[in-house]
C-alpha cells in the first residue's frame, strides 16, 4: 500500500545530508543524489522536524496498526519560520485551505507570489495594520482567523479585505489611485492614509453603532461595512488631490503607514 500524497516537512538545520561516493546508479535523474540522510534523535517535546503539509495524514498514521504502508515524504531544510509559511501557503493554494488563514498569512510572505496571491497581499496587509494600530479606528475590532477569541473584534476580515480589493481594482475606487506609481510600486502610504480618514471620519459620525457587535450594530455588519466602502470610493476621490501640494486636507500626512509599522505592536 502507497500513500497518494506525500508530506512535506520542514527539517532543522541540525538535520544532514551526506552524499554516497561512488558511481551513480543508472536510472537516477540528474537532480537527484543518493546519500545518508542524518536526523538527531531528541527527547520527548523537542522535535527536528515540522509538518508543513500532510497534518491529518500524520494523524491517521499515529493511529494505523498497519507496519507496511510505504509513506512519500518531500523535505526541505529550514529552520527560517518564514520559509515554512511561504512553502505552507504555495503546497496549499490549489486546495481547500481557508481563505481567512491564506490571507492572514500573506502579509508575511516575502518572496514572489501567483498573481492572484499577489492580488490579496496588499488588502490583507492593510487589515492587519489596521487592526494593530492603536491609533487606527479599526484598532482591536477585526476578526481574523487566529483571533476569534477576542470579544472585541468585531469586524469579519473578510467584509474589509473585500472593500479594499474592490476599491484597488476598481478604475473609480479610492485605493486604486495609488494602485501604481511613477516607479511601478504601489503607494500603500496612500493607501493606509486613505482608509484611516475615512474610516476615522465613519467612526465619528457613527458613535453609537462603532465598535459594537453586528447584531446590534448593521454598520458593522459585512454589507454595512461594504456599503460604507462604496461610499468610501464616491468620497475619497473627489477629496483626492485638493489639499496643499496634493495631499489631504485633513488626516495623517505621507509617511503614516511606516510610522503605524512603527508603532504597531
Amino acid at each position: 500500500m502507497l500513500f497518494p500524497n506525500a508530506i512535506i516537512l520542514a527539517l532543522s538545520p541540525e538535520v544532514k545530508f551526506t552524499q554516497s561516493r561512488g558511481p551513480t546508479p543508472e536510472g537516477i535523474a540528474e537532480f537527484a543524489q543518493i546519500g545518508t540522510l542524518s536526523i538527531p534523535i531528541r527527547a520527548e517535546g523537542r522535535r527536528v522536524a515540522w509538518i508543513v503539509d500532510g497534518q491529518q495524514r500524520s494523524l491517521a498514521l499515529s493511529r494505523t496498526k498497519n507496519a507496511d504502508i510505504s509513506i512519500p515524504v518531500v523535505a526541505f531544510i529550514s529552520g527560517d519560520i518564514d520559509t515554512q509559511r511561504e512553502q505552507f501557503i504555495l503546497v496549499n493554494k490549489a486546495r481547500p485551505l481557508p481563505v481567512r488563514l491564506i490571507n492572514e498569512l500573506l502579509p508575511e510572505i516575502g518572496v514572489q507570489l501567483p498573481r492572484d496571491l499577489s492580488m490579496r497581499k496588499i488588502p490583507s496587509e492593510l487589515c492587519s495594520l489596521l487592526n494593530r494600530d492603536q491609533k487606527s479606528p479599526f484598532f482591536g475590532l477585526i476578526r481574523r482567523l487566529s483571533q476569534t477569541e477576542l470579544e472585541t473584534a468585531v469586524i469579519i476580515d473578510t467584509a474589509l479585505i473585500k472593500v479594499m480589493t474592490n476599491s484597488i481594482k476598481n478604475p473609480l475606487g479610492a485605493l486604486s489611485l495609488y494602485r501604481q506609481t511613477e516607479d511601478g510600486q504601489a503607494d500603500i502610504d496612500g493607501m493606509y492614509r486613505t482608509m484611516f480618514v475615512f474610516w476615522d471620519a465613519v467612526k465619528s459620525i457613527f458613535p453609537d453603532a462603532w465598535g459594537k457587535a453586528p447584531t446590534k450594530s448593521r454598520l458593522m455588519h459585512s454589507a454595512g461595512i461594504q456599503a460604507m466602502g462604496v461610499l468610501m470610493d464616491r468620497i475619497m476621490t473627489r477629496l483626492h488631490g485638493h489639499g496643499p501640494r496634493g495631499t489631504r486636507p485633513f488626516g495623517p500626512q505621507r509617511g503614516a503607514y511606516d510610522r503605524a509599522r512603527s508603532r504597531a505592536p
